[in-house]
C-alpha cells in the first residue's frame, strides 16, 4: 500500500517496535497519537471483530472461567501496536453471566484472534436459573462485543441463541410401574406428571403427582412422603411433605407431593455440570413416610424414581438434549422363617413360657427396615383342643438372623387338657401355630413362624400294670405272692384322674392274713396327687383274694407336678405305693412292706414331638428278717407270800437295719414254766426291736400255791424235779403273727433230805449217861405224796443194851422246814425189847405239804436255801420208871439247796 509522503516519513523516524522496551510510555502515547490521525484522515480502516467464540474454563466451587476468542480483521496493510481493546458481555435472560475486556492489543494485518478469560461468580447460575424455571425453561444467551481504539469506539452487533430445556418431560408417564416389597405389589403407580412452581431466589417450587393403586392385601398407609432431588449427586432439594394416603387393598388414590429445591443449590451443582461437559444426571426419589412416637420416619421403600440425564451448550448454540434413565429400585426383602425350635423358658406355679427361636432368611435388609418396622408375633397353642397359650408380643426387628419370642402357657389350662390326654388313651395332640404381622410401616407383611402338630404319649400306668409278681417275706416265710396285676384308667375329669389297680393275692402262710384298709400314695416329683385308704383285705391260710384298689388322683395335684416336670426339664419320678394297714391300740398303722410298689422315670417331649420314655427303678421292697434268739437266762425276782417272779432274759439278735421296718414289727417273747409238769406260770413281753442284739426281759408270775403239787411230784421222782421254761417269740407284722424257733430252758434238781436217816452204821440211843439201845441200821422212805400230804416212813432195827427190858412207849416227833412245821404231833408204840435183843421200830410221819408254799417262800429268798430240821424223842420204861430219850436215828437237821432254775 503506497502511503502519503508525511505519513510515510513519519513512520520511517518512529523507532522500530522490536526495539520498544517495557515502560516506553512516551513513545507508545506517540504511536497512539499517530494512530487517531491516520484514521481521523482516513488513511487508516478500522479494524473489525468478526466473531467472538466462548467456552468453559476452570469450574471452582465459587467461580467459573469463561474462556473467550475473538476474530478480529485488521484491514490495513500494516500492523496496528497494542492500542486496541476489546470488550463483550454475556448474558443469560438479562442476568449477566461474565464481562470480558482486553485491553493494548496489537493487531497485524488480516485477521487476528484474540483470547481472554473472564471469572463468572456461579451465583449467577442460581440468578438465572430463577429465569430459566420461571420461562418453561427458555432462556436467550446474549453475548455483546465491543472493541475500540483510538479515536473509534464500536458496539458490533450481538449474538443470540436460544436455550430451551424440558427436563420435567420424562416425568410425564402414564405406563404402569410397580413397587414391590419382597416379591409381592405393593403399589401401581399410575399416571405421573410433575410441573415448576414460581421459582424465587430462595426456592424452585416441583410438585410430583402420581396415581396409586394399593396391589397389597394390606392397607398401605402414608403419613407422608420424604423426597430426594439431586443433579450430580448434588442435593438440589430434600424434605418431607405431611400429605399422605391411605389406600385399602385395591383403592386408588393421587399422591401429591410438593417439593422445594434450595435456589442456592443451583451455584453448587454448576461447577460438576461444567466439569462433566454440561452434562447432568437428574434423580427424583420419593420415600414413603410412618409416623412413629409422634415423628415422621423414613421406610426404606422407594415409592418413585425418576432419572434423567441432559446436555446444554450454553455457550455455544444453545442446544440441549434430554434422556430419560431407567428408574433403578433397590429390592427390599421382607424376613422369612426357615425354621423354629420352641423350648421352655422360666416355669413357675401359675405358667410355664415357651420360648421361640427361630431362625430367620433374607436378612440382608433388616438393618434397612428395623427403623420402621415392627413384628407382632401371635401364638396360639392347644392341647387336645384346649387353648393352652394365646398372646400377641410386639417387638423391632432382631439384631442378627435369629428371633425369640416368649409366651406364657397357662398352667391352670392343665385340668381341662390333662383328662382329654387320660380318657384319649393318654395320647394328645400338641398344636402350636405362630405367626409374625411384620410391619414395615406402611403395611405389614404375614410370616409363619411356627405351623406344627405333634403327637404327645405317656404311659404311666405302663410300669403300674405290667410289674412283676412280688412277693412278702416276714422272718425268712414267704407269706404273700402278688401275681397278674393289671392298671387301667378310669373316667377322669377336672377333679379326679382316677385308676385302678387289680392283683391276685395268694396266701402261704398258716395263719389269716387281715388288713383293715389298703392305703394308696402316688407322688410325682415329691408332689402327692394321690393319698387315701381303700376297702380291707382278708385272706385265709392257703387261699388267694383278688386285691382291687381305685386310685383317685387329684386332678389339680396334677397340675402342680406338671409345673415341676416342666421345671424339671420335662423329667419326673413316679412312686405308687399300695400298703396294707392294720389296726393296733385303737389306731390304724401302715404296714411297710408294701403290697405294690412301683418307681420310674418318665421323660416327655411335649415341645418336640418325640416319643415318651419310661424307665423303671430298682423297688427294694423290705423283707423283715427272722430274728434269732440266742439263749435265754433265768433268774428269780420279787417273791411275795402269793407269788414269785421269774426273770427270763432273752438276747434276740436282730438283722433288720430298716428304721421304718424296726419300728413296726414288734416282737413277742412268752415264757411258760412248770415244774414237774406242774404249770406254775407264765409272762410276755413285747417290743420294738433294735438293729443287732436287742436283751429282752419276759417276766414270769408263777403261783406259790402251784408249789405243794410240783414239790409232792418232786417226793413222788425220787427228789427229782424238772424246771421247764417254754419260751416261744412272735413276729407281729400287724396283719399276722409268724413264731421264730426259740429254745426252752430246762433244769433238773435234785434232793436228798432223808439222807441222814437212811444208815447201816451202828448209831447209838440213849442219854448222856445212858445208853439204852444200839440202832444196828436206819432207814426211812417217802411215801406216795399228795398236794397236801407228804407221807414219811422211819423204821429202825433197836438192840436193848440194858439188862432189863425196855419198852418203847410213845414216839413224838416235830417236823419242819425254813421254819415252816410240817409236821408235830406223837405216835404210840408200844415195843417191848428184851435185853440183848433187837426189835424193829417204825415211825410214820405225815407231813402237811399243803403249807410247802410257805416254805417256798423262804427258800427262794434265802437264795434257795432252807433248813431241815426233824427231831424225835421216844419215851421209854425201863424198870417200870418212864424216861424219854432222843431218838436221833430219826432226828435230823440239815441245809437244803435247790437250783431250779439252773
Amino acid at each position: 500500500m503506497d502511503l502519503p509522503p508525511p505519513v510515510r516519513s513519519v513512520l520511517d523516524a518512529l523507532p522500530s517496535l522490536r526495539t520498544v522496551v517495557v515502560g516506553a510510555a512516551v513513545s507508545l502515547g506517540v504511536i497512539a497519537l499517530l494512530v487517531t490521525v491516520l484514521v481521523a484522515t482516513g488513511v487508516l480502516a478500522q479494524p473489525t471483530v468478526e466473531s467472538v467464540d466462548s467456552e468453559w474454563g476452570e469450574a471452582t466451587n465459587d467461580t467459573t472461567q469463561i474462556e473467550t476468542q475473538a476474530r478480529v480483521d485488521n484491514p490495513n496493510p500494516i500492523g496496528t501496536p497494542g492500542v486496541v481493546s476489546i470488550e463483550y458481555t454475556a448474558s443469560l435472560n438479562d442476568v449477566v453471566l461474565a464481562e470480558g475486556k482486553k485491553s493494548g492489543i496489537g493487531l497485524s494485518p488480516g485477521e487476528n484472534t484474540i483470547e481472554f478469560a473472564a471469572t463468572m461468580d456461579n451465583d449467577r447460575i442460581a440468578d438465572w436459573w430463577v429465569t430459566h424455571v420461571n420461562g418453561d425453561e427458555r432462556s436467550t444467551l446474549t453475548i455483546e462485543p465491543t472493541v475500540s481504539g483510538p479515536g473509534v469506539s464500536q458496539s458490533l452487533p450481538e449474538q443470540t441463541s436460544a436455550v430451551e430445556t424440558d427436563l420435567l418431560s420424562s416425568f410425564e408417564s402414564s405406563e404402569e410401574d410397580t413397587v414391590t416389597v419382597d416379591g409381592e405389589p405393593l403399589l401401581v403407580l399410575g399416571d405421573r406428571d410433575a410441573s415448576w412452581g414460581e421459582a424465587t431466589d430462595e426456592t424452585t417450587p416441583l410438585t410430583l403427582t402420581a396415581e396409586l393403586e394399593n396391589a397389597h392385601e394390606q392397607p398401605v398407609t402414608l403419613s407422608g412422603v420424604e423426597y430426594v432431588v439431586t443433579m450430580n449427586n448434588v442435593t438440589l432439594g430434600e424434605g418431607q411433605t405431611t400429605e399422605g394416603v391411605d389406600l385399602a387393598p385395591g383403592d386408588s388414590d393421587t399422591l401429591t407431593v410438593d417439593a422445594a429445591l434450595e435456589t442456592d443449590a443451583f451455584a453448587d451443582w454448576w461447577p460438576t455440570h461444567v466439569r462433566n461437559g454440561e452434562t447432568s444426571r437428574m434423580r427424583v426419589e420419593l420415600y414413603g413416610l410412618v409416623e412413629q412416637n409422634g415423628n415422621q420416619s423414613r421406610v426404606p421403600v422407594r415409592l418413585y424414581q425418576q432419572r434423567l440425564e441432559f446436555e446444554t451448550d450454553l455457550l455455544g448454540d444453545g442446544g440441549t438434549d434430554v434422556e430419560a434413565l431407567p428408574s433403578l429400585r433397590d429390592p427390599v426383602t421382607v424376613p422369612t422363617v426357615e425354621e423354629a425350635d420352641r423350648d421352655w423358658g422360666t416355669i413357675t406355679d401359675e405358667t410355664a413360657e415357651i420360648v421361640t427361636t427361630a431362625t430367620l432368611n433374607d436378612t440382608g435388609d433388616v438393618d434397612r427396615l428395623r427403623n420402621v418396622t415392627t413384628l407382632t408375633v401371635g401364638q396360639v397353642s392347644a392341647i387336645n383342643d384346649v387353648t393352652v397359650l394365646e398372646e400377641q408380643t410386639t417387638r423391632q426387628l432382631p439384631n442378627d438372623d435369629s428371633m425369640t419370642v416368649t409366651g406364657e402357657m397357662d398352667n391352670d389350662r392343665f385340668v381341662d387338657w390333662w383328662p382329654r390326654h387320660i380318657n384319649g388313651g393318654e395320647r394328645s395332640t400338641v398344636e402350636a401355630r405362630a405367626g409374625a404381622t411384620i410391619d414395615v410401616g406402611i403395611t405389614r407383611f404375614q410370616r409363619p413362624l411356627v405351623d406344627q402338630s405333634d403327637e404327645f404319649e405317656t404311659d404311666i400306668l405302663g410300669p403300674v400294670g405290667d410289674g412283676d409278681a412280688q412277693t412278702i417275706t416276714v422272718a425268712n416265710e414267704t407269706l404273700l405272692t402278688l401275681a397278674d396285676r393289671t392298671a387301667s384308667w378310669e373316667v377322669a375329669d377336672a377333679e379326679t384322674t382316677p385308676f385302678s389297680v387289680e392283683t391276685t393275692v395268694e396266701s402261704a402262710h398258716d395263719r389269716p392274713v387281715s388288713f383293715t384298709g389298703v392305703e394308696y400314695l402316688v407322688t410325682m416329683n415329691n408332689v402327692t396327687v394321690a393319698e387315701g385308704i381303700d376297702d380291707e383285705l382278708r385272706i385265709d391260710p392257703g387261699e388267694s383274694a383278688q386285691l382291687e384298689v381305685t386310685v383317685p388322683m387329684d386332678t389339680p395335684r396334677l397340675a402342680d407336678w406338671w409345673a415341676t416336670h416342666l421345671r424339671g426339664g420335662e423329667q419326673s419320678n413316679v412312686s405308687v405305693q399300695l400298703h396294707g394297714l392294720v389296726e393296733r391300740d385303737g389306731e390304724r398303722e401302715r404296714v411297710p412292706v408294701a403290697l405294690v410298689s412301683e418307681r420310674f422315670g418318665l421323660t416327655t417331649d411335649l415341645l418336640g414331638g418325640s416319643n415318651t420314655t419310661i424307665e423303671t427303678f430298682p423297688v427294694e421292697q423290705p423283707d423283715v428278717e427272722q430274728p434269732t434268739v440266742e439263749g435265754i437266762e433265768r433268774e428269780w425276782g420279787a417273791v411275795t407270800d402269793e407269788t414269785t417272779e421269774v426273770h427270763a432274759d432273752v438276747t434276740v439278735e436282730n438283722s433288720n437295719t430298716d428304721p421304718e421296718i424296726n419300728d413296726f414289727v414288734r416282737l413277742t417273747t412268752t415264757a411258760e414254766t412248770s415244774i414237774n409238769d406242774v404249770f406254775v406260770g407264765s409272762g410276755s413281753s413285747e417290743t420294738t426291736p433294735s438293729a443287732g442284739s436287742n436283751e429282752l426281759r419276759v417276766t414270769s408270775e408263777l403261783d406259790n400255791s402251784k408249789v405243794p403239787a410240783w414239790w409232792a411230784r418232786h417226793l413222788n421222782r425220787g427228789e427229782t424235779s424238772t424246771t421247764v421254761t417254754t419260751t416261744t417269740t412272735t413276729v407281729d407284722v400287724g396283719f399276722t403273727t409268724v413264731d421264730v424257733p426259740t429254745p426252752d430252758a430246762n433244769s433238773t434238781t435234785e434232793t436228798d433230805l432223808l439222807a441222814d436217816l437212811n444208815t447201816d452204821e451202828p448209831q447209838p440211843v440213849g442219854t448222856g449217861d445212858r445208853q439204852y439201845f444200839v440202832a444196828e441200821w436206819t432207814e426211812a422212805e417217802w411215801g406216795r405224796a399228795t398236794p397236801q400230804e407228804a407221807p414219811l416212813d422211819a423204821r429202825s432195827a433197836l438192840r436193848n443194851e440194858q439188862p432189863v427190858p425196855i419198852t418203847v412207849q410213845e414216839i413224838n416227833y416235830d417236823v419242819s422246814i425254813g421254819g415252816v412245821t410240817l409236821a408235830n404231833d406223837s405216835q404210840q408204840d408200844g415195843t417191848t425189847i428184851q435185853p440183848g435183843e433187837s426189835e424193829v421200830v417204825g415211825l410214820t410221819v405225815d407231813l402237811d405239804n399243803s403249807r410247802m408254799d410257805e416254805w417256798w417262800v423262804s427258800h427262794i429268798r434265802n437264795d434257795e436255801q432252807s433248813t431241815l430240821v426233824v427231831d424225835v424223842t421216844a419215851t421209854i420204861e425201863v424198870n417200870g420208871e418212864p424216861r424219854t430219850v432222843p431218838l436221833s436215828i430219826f432226828s435230823t437237821n440239815e441245809t437244803v439247796e435247790t437250783d431250779l432254775l439252773g
